[in-house]
């Protein structure tokens, strides 16, 4: 069983969580890290919290968004990528073959 952090065990031992604290743990809470207790404790404030519901979606939609960049790499032209390897071959003294 994972130890809880600070943060956790501070939030865990409140009666009530606050929209506060919902913010200080959504990463943990997102990445599924939280201890069942405290995960199920976040689960239920969000679940009747607008507020925080939306947050968790736009959390959710920006870790989505951020693991999509990169992915599609944008094609470089032949003549492109031999101008580089020449301008690279010139100024760094390489000897980078040309591409067909």
């Amino acid at each position: 069983m994972t130890q809880m952090s600070q943060d956790e065990l501070r939030i865990f031992e409140k009666p009530v969580i606050s929209c506060h604290d919902v913010d200080a743990l959504l990463d943990d809470y997102v990445e599924g890290s939280l201890a069942p207790s405290l995960d199920e404790r976040l689960s239920a404030h969000i679940d009747c919290c607008e507020y925080c519901r939306e947050n968790e979606e736009l959390y959710r939609e920006v870790i989505t968004i951020a693991g999509e960049i990169g992915k599609e790499q944008p094609q470089m032209s032949l003549g492109a990528k031999n101008r580089l390897r020449s301008a690279l071959n010139k100024e760094l003294g390489l000897k980078l073959p040309l591409v067909s």
